[in-house]
């Protein structure tokens, strides 16, 4: 893969529904965006700020990512988060750079023949990672949006944009994730992504 333009401009967002999965049919008429979104929160490491869009705005996200040289991350956001985006405004959103973590995750796993390998949430591999877990479900995330608690929603939000930044930030890093034992889980990401090892710290 070709080296983006420099400095890198990545973008990191995640985003909850207005509606669970059990409200809309399943899973996949959530992710076909049946149940909307309630907030989508994006961190800009351009400006150092994040960003709020809802489904009244995607369309203002969607020209964000377009631009040429951005790299956009997520967790679980290629099966998930961006498929809700492109359903609900009916087109294809072109990003060139994805780095989805999760999925990087599966591809080490099924390097090692884990495939079916359960423990590889955002919170609990943030948990075992970092120390830090999430700071709720986002299963509550549409309750929130019901009852109009958008202040909380949003916080949620924010905090697991932040969660998938710190663990974009330890892979670039040290070249992977803490496993169940406490090894390093190696995640292949292309070179130009890679971070230099501070000294003393270990891998």
């Amino acid at each position: 893969m070709t080296t983006p333009y420099e400095p890198l401009h990545v973008i990191v967002f995640d985003l909850e529904t207005r509606k669970g999965p059990d409200e809309v049919g399943g899973w996949n008429a959530l992710k076909q965006g049946k149940g909307g979104v309630s907030a989508l929160v994006a961190y800009d490491s351009q400006t150092d700020d994040h960003y709020l869009y809802d489904d009244f705005t995607l369309e203002d996200f969607a020209r964000l990512i377009e631009q040429p040289g951005i790299v956009l991350v997520g967790y679980n956001s290629k099966e998930f988060d961006l498929q809700i985006v492109q359903n609900l405004l009916n087109r294809r959103v072109a990003v060139k750079y994805h780095i989805d973590i999760f999925d990087l995750i599966k591809d080490a796993l099924d390097r090692e023949g884990r495939s079916r390998e359960r423990g590889w949430k955002l919170g609990e591999s943030s948990l075992r990672t970092m120390g830090i877990g999430k700071s709720g479900s986002g299963a509550h995330a549409p309750e929130l949006a019901r009852q109009g608690r958008f202040a909380e929603l949003i916080t949620y939000c924010r905090a697991d944009v932040d969660l998938t930044r710190q663990l974009l930030d330890y892979v670039r890093r040290h070249g992977g994730l803490r496993d169940h034992d406490g090894a390093l889980l190696e995640i292949d990401i292309p070179d130009w992504l890679r971070l230099p090892q501070k000294a003393g710290m270990e891998t």
